[in-house]
């Protein structure tokens, strides 16, 4: 072995050695940056919360790949058809070569022409599409991109989508609302670079599933807005209640005694106040004065009686 020969063998393993090491401290920054939720990690020990970190990096990694290998296997698949007589082709699936059933295969042509091999389709994140049947896809490959923003925003939150489900879809298209439909222009102008509602490419899905989370809070409040404003005009003419009363006093003290949570609550009470153009001052004066004309009313009474002792 000439020292030249040593010296390039040494050079190799070093670098071999360097590259080595950088995998290992790649990793390990991955591992480091995975949170975990409280309760997944609470008693475990050092190792075991490694461990823990570890396997959410390998399985993302495993289902990132297996897309990329699903999305790879299309686009072979629709090159070759592309290249091939008809005849060619038909006899091609139904010759048993393929580890797939000619329905898969032609459902996943279908699926990467329509749809996964279209500039729509390349921001579907490959574990997305790993965990997609051939069937759904083709139906969503079918359906508007409309549905399809729906149904990836289901599946990125953790939900599951069937063929069945994509059907009952695109049968309600014809009533879908125009909440849903102002959803689904938002989420393009998401997608379009030229709108810079998003800084990296990368950050499309993301944004996408923020959004629909957004949009469904906003329509929540707007819903519970609606709902007040029928109750506030309800309490606007609803009659007032006057706590000082004596006979409401006692009402509400049975009430207590009979242990009913149907209590009179003071929010209540200074929100129709408030739908009667009062304030809670204002009416707190109204319910002492009408308090001291109850005790007035009451002791010119009991003069009277002392004055006419036989009437």
């Amino acid at each position: 072995m000439t020292a030249l020969y040593a010296k390039r063998r040494l050079n190799k393993a070093e670098d071999s050695q360097v590259t080595e090491s950088s995998l290992i401290a790649s990793r390990e920054a991955l591992v480091d940056q995975v949170k975990l939720p409280t309760d997944c990690v609470t008693g475990l020990s050092p190792m075991e919360l490694s461990l823990m970190k570890s396997t959410v990096i390998d399985v993302n990694e495993a289902l990132t790949t297996s897309g990329n290998a699903f999305r790879s296997a299309m686009a072979d698949l629709v090159t070759l058809k592309t290249n091939i007589g008809k005849g060619n082709w038909r006899a091609f699936l139904k010759s048993g070569v393929l580890n797939i059933s000619e329905k898969r295969a032609e459902e996943w042509v279908n699926s990467y022409t329509k749809w996964i091999g279209t500039d729509e389709g390349s921001l579907v994140q490959d574990h997305v599409l790993a965990s997609m049947s051939s069937r759904t896809m083709s139906k969503l490959a079918g359906a508007t991109s409309e549905i399809r923003n729906e149904a990836l925003g289901i599946i990125m939150g953790g939900g599951k989508i069937t063929e069945a489900d994509v059907t009952k879809m695109v049968s309600k298209k014809s009533i879908r609302t125009l909440e849903q439909k102002a959803l689904t222009e938002t989420l393009k102008d998401i997608g379009n670079e030229e709108k810079k509602l998003v800084k990296k490419a990368s950050d499309v899905d993301e944004c996408k599933q923020e959004m629909r989370s957004e949009a469904e809070a906003y329509q929540k409040i707007v819903s519970i807005g609606q709902r007040l404003e029928k109750l506030w005009e309800e309490l606007r003419k609803a009659q007032l209640v006057n706590p000082e009363n004596e006979l409401v006093a006692a009402y509400e003290s049975h009430l207590k005694s009979q242990g009913s949570k149907n209590i009179l609550n003071k929010r209540v009470l200074d929100l129709m106040y408030m739908t009667k153009g009062l304030d809670a001052s204002a009416w707190n004066e109204i319910a002492v004065n009408a308090k001291k004309k109850t005790l007035q009313d009451a002791g010119d009474q009991e003069f009277m009686k002392l004055q006419n002792p036989n009437g």
